[in-house]
């Protein structure tokens, strides 16, 4: 039987009413309903819980949410919670992540929740993004059916999802949309979402490079306009993002904020110079540590060794490599955050076009078993073996973690609003909407001081060690500036003593 036969192109289905209009759904359609439904579930455990709890970071959550309040009530956006103590006078400063606007509207519905809200929002649309994408790549649903299932349980897409909310994200969700467009030789559709996956981050336009050079191979006999408006487009988003308007605006000198290259170089041409005058690096860089070389095992394990027989759409993946494994920062080596949000996108993809090249349904059945099982795997390596623990959301200690979680609103709650406030780490993002509000130790002279000692032993970040961390709390205990207003398990609310 193959993927073109009838009963695969019309599955089975079933009449449905709800009021007086009556619908017709395919099997794998209602399916999709239902999967949705169970990652909306699992998504929003995972991410909305932790933040709920007290466990959504400063960086970015923190400064995120004071931006989302500055976009919502109309004012500049500017956020006193970014890096070091720097305040970031213009968030564009950092990344244009031009979506930013349109999202913290959700602040009006959803409170500091909201960017939280669209992450998981965007997740949805960019399954639906692959499930029609497969549809009319192969002509089989249960095959699109299967490409979401292996996007809902990519390791990736949680790794993200479990550390705050970011645009790249967003963006990235529309990827399946471009070449479901471009399938469809639809100009006008491809140019617009082509157009909000860079909106959502400039650093984006590096994959819509990438993703030109696999359209103008997909297309060669027919579709070469689609490639070369997508390469040229996404190089002059970048070029006037990059050179024009973030160094203008960067509150690091002439500089851009999320340069990361040092060791290589301080511009992007003395970098590929550098590495194609010593071309042996490449390999040395992407394999000197063990945390890229199991980013790289958890690719090829989850569809990427299948590129061998994708080879054209392997371009979609190297600017991911390229701005994770030869930078300097450790903490985009490996497999953890959002980094790598792409594999979730596109690999199920490419393990689905693969799958329906086979003529035989048996070894197709197999090669789905296969991935979906290795997929499953490494999830479970990086969630059940990891601090990150997937597996707390379906504990009951995961909902009582916080023991202190009733202090902690009522501490906040007797801050006013119009207030600065200074913060430890995972306190920021509830306190952020405000005009001034600082990461602990950054005071500034702050109005209030709200911190949390229960995080001194295993989430004492930035400070490193319990010591570390008592050290900054003695500093602030001994401030005869301050007096305490509230202290009960753990939780403490300081207050200028010169305000009534």
């Amino acid at each position: 039987m193959t993927i073109n036969e009838p009963s695969l192109i019309r599955p089975d289905s079933f009449s449905l009413k709800f009021l007086k209009w009556k619908f017709q759904i395919s099997t794998p359609d209602l399916l999709l309903i239902f999967l949705i439904l169970i990652f909306a579930t699992v998504a929003g455990l995972q991410s909305i819980t932790a933040h709920l709890h007290y466990f959504t970071n400063n960086a970015d959550m923190g400064f995120h949410n004071q931006l989302m309040y500055k976009f919502a009530h109309f004012k500049r956006p500017s956020t006193t919670l970014w890096g070091d103590g720097d305040q970031l006078y213009n968030c564009f400063g950092d990344h244009m992540t031009l979506l930013m606007p349109i999202n913290s509207q959700l602040y009006w519905i959803f409170g500091s929740s909201g960017l939280l809200v669209a992450q998981i929002g965007y997740c949805i649309f960019g399954a639906v993004g692959i499930y029609k994408l497969v549809v009319e790549k192969c002509a089989n649903k249960w095959l699109a059916l299967s490409a979401v299932f292996l996007f809902f349980s990519h390791y990736s897409l949680y790794a993200a999802l479990v550390f705050d909310a970011h645009d790249n994200v967003y963006g990235m969700m529309f990827l399946p949309w471009i070449f479901l467009f471009f399938f469809r030789n639809n100009l006008k559709w491809f140019l617009i979402s082509l157009g909000i996956f860079l909106m959502a981050r400039e650093d984006l336009a590096l994959t819509g490079m990438a993703c030109g050079i696999t359209f103008l191979l997909l297309g060669w006999k027919g579709q070469k306009r689609f490639g070369v408006f997508c390469f040229f487009i996404s190089l002059v988003y970048f070029l006037i993002a990059y050179k024009l308007i973030i160094p203008r605006i960067s509150p690091i000198s002439g500089g851009y904020t999320a340069w990361r290259f040092q060791s290589l170089g301080n511009s992007i041409s003395a970098v590929l110079i550098n590495l194609f005058s010593h071309p042996g690096n490449i390999f040395d860089l992407m394999t000197n540590d063990l945390e890229k070389v199991e980013k790289l095992n958890f690719f090829l394990l989850t569809g990427g060794a299948l590129l061998i027989f994708q080879p054209k759409y392997i371009f979609i993946f190297l600017p991911t490599f390229g701005t994770t494994l030869f930078t300097d920062s450790w903490a985009l080596w490996g497999n953890l955050g959002h980094y790598n949000i792409v594999f979730s996108v596109m690999l199920p993809v490419v393990t689905v076009f693969t799958v329906s090249k086979i003529k035989q349904e048996g070894i197709r059945i197999l090669l789905l078993q296969i991935v979906t099982g290795l997929s499953f795997y490494t999830l479970g390596f990086v969630y059940l073996q990891r601090w990150t623990k997937f597996d707390r959301i379906f504990t009951s200690n995961y909902y009582a973690y916080r023991t202190n979680r009733d202090e902690i609103k009522r501490a906040i709650k007797m801050i006013p609003d119009n207030a600065s406030v200074s913060a430890t780490n995972y306190l920021t993002p509830h306190i952020a909407f405000r005009d001034k509000a600082y990461m602990y130790p950054i005071l500034k002279n702050a109005d209030y001081i709200l911190i949390n000692e229960e995080d001194r032993l295993y989430l004492n970040y930035p400070y490193g060690s319990p010591e570390a961390y008592d050290a900054a709390m003695k500093t602030i205990y001994a401030d005869t500036l301050y007096r305490i207003v509230f202290n009960q398990k753990h939780v403490v609310l300081f207050k200028r003593k010169d305000l009534k």
